[in-house]
């Protein structure tokens, strides 16, 4: 398959995808073929997020639930309360303002939730901001559920992996996507109406005025709009796993610690590429686990029998890390 043409674009369409798989030797019938190698998970399907919206991640926020649908889903800073969002807040209310002070007090109260956060080691930002403007983003939708199971009504269970073919996606629950193996909130700025904030007031006494509130249209439109996109990272993956496709790999002199015949040949650092590649560009694993979490269990299965200490090591070269 040497003659394949090289995979330049970042993204590629359903029709797209089928005629390149087609000339790699998979011998696809019809389009729709590719919907049912996605539901056998051998390849992976995205959506093109390409509205204005500002992705939170969920480790570091969680959506407020409120009974009247007319109160948009705030978000709230996990840092600011401790065990069930629930428990911890007393109440969210609407509460008229003179807007000239709306901007700086709410400014204040984010900008204090931001130096407290500075304290803990490693925290930053948790904001990606996607312009209009901006190249769009390949997500993959996630499904946020209402969870029942300790008997609190309307606690919000965490974002799981939404099935494109037996799901039907509901837009009046919480957008999220996994975007770059994290799962994020999709959001946009909490607006003022008619001189109208809302206030979260916490059982300590805190007050919290939300920056953030969730934005189901951007999400709901890309899953209603079918605009269902293959990553060049899982195509290569399928053809590599499922054609025999090497695309070039194996053409490409090992560098001394990769090559086994050599005397400065490095095992674990082999095996810490081959996880990293696995996990973060082949997009194996459980994503709704954590990135350690997938890491781990990638090394258990593929190289099992080896001491705790092996799987720390590895596990701890393989994480990103943050260029500071």
């Amino acid at each position: 398959m040497n003659d394949l043409p090289r995979l330049l674009k970042p993204y590629y369409s359903i029709e797209e995808t089928f005629k390149r798989l087609n000339l790699a030797g998979a011998n696809l019938d019809t389009e729709g073929d590719i919907y049912l190698l996605a539901s056998e998970n051998n390849i992976s399907i995205h959506v093109l997020l390409h509205y204005p919206a500002t992705l939170l991640k969920d480790s570091l926020y969680k959506p407020h639930f409120q009974r009247n649908v007319e109160t948009p889903i705030l978000m709230i800073p996990r840092y600011l309360f401790k065990g069930d969002i629930r428990h911890a807040i007393g109440k969210v209310e609407a509460e008229h303002v003179d807007t000239e002070h709306v901007d700086r007090e709410n400014e204040d109260s984010y900008r204090d939730f931001l130096s407290d956060r500075q304290e803990e080691k490693g925290l930053e930002e948790p904001v990606f901001e996607l312009l209009s403007n901006q190249r769009p983003l390949t997500v993959k939708p996630m499904k946020v559920a209402v969870d029942y199971s300790r008997h609190i009504r309307g606690m919000y269970a965490e974002p799981e992996e939404y099935d494109f073919f037996n799901e039907i996606f509901n837009s009046h629950l919480p957008a999220a996507v996994n975007f770059e193996d994290e799962a994020y909130y999709v959001c946009r700025p909490h607006y003022y109406l008619d001189k109208v904030r809302h206030k979260v007031t916490f059982k300590d006494g805190r007050i919290f005025y939300p920056r953030y509130q969730i934005e189901n249209d951007a999400v709901h439109f890309c899953v209603e709009d079918k605009a269902f996109f293959i990553t060049k990272a899982s195509i290569q993956n399928f053809e590599r796993e499922y054609l025999g496709v090497n695309h070039g790999l194996d053409t490409i002199e090992k560098p001394p610690y990769l090559d086994c015949e050599n005397e400065y040949y490095a095992r674990e650092i082999e095996i810490a590429i081959e996880a990293h590649t696995a996990i973060f560009s082949n997009n194996e694993g459980n994503n709704n686990a954590s990135s350690s979490a997938r890491v781990r269990t990638w090394l258990e299965k593929k190289y099992p029998n080896n001491s705790d200490a092996f799987y720390e090591r590895i596990t701890t070269v393989v994480l990103p890390k943050k260029n500071k």
